[in-house]
C-alpha cells in the first residue's frame, strides 16, 4: 500500500490546497469555490502519477485517483 499527495492548483498554477492520503485512509475533501483547477497526484516517492483538469461547479464531485 502506498500513500498519495494531492495538490489542487488554480488556473495560474498557484497552489490552492494540498492533502496527503495515507495508505489506510483513501478519502479526502477539498472545499473550493466554483472554477477551473488542475489536480496533481503524487506518490510517496514524489513521482507525479496523474495530472488532470477539473471544472468545479456548485455540486459536489468525486474524483478517483490511481492505486
Amino acid at each position: 500500500l502506498r500513500g498519495y499527495a494531492l495538490e489542487l492548483l488554480d488556473e495560474r498554477g498557484e497552489l490552492v490546497s494540498a492533502r496527503r492520503i495515507q495508505a489506510r485512509w483513501r478519502e479526502t475533501t477539498f472545499d473550493v469555490p466554483p472554477g477551473r483547477y488542475q489536480l496533481e497526484v503524487w506518490d510517496d516517492t514524489d513521482t507525479l502519477l496523474e495530472k488532470r483538469a477539473l471544472e468545479v461547479g456548485a455540486q459536489p464531485m468525486r474524483v478517483e485517483v490511481p492505486r
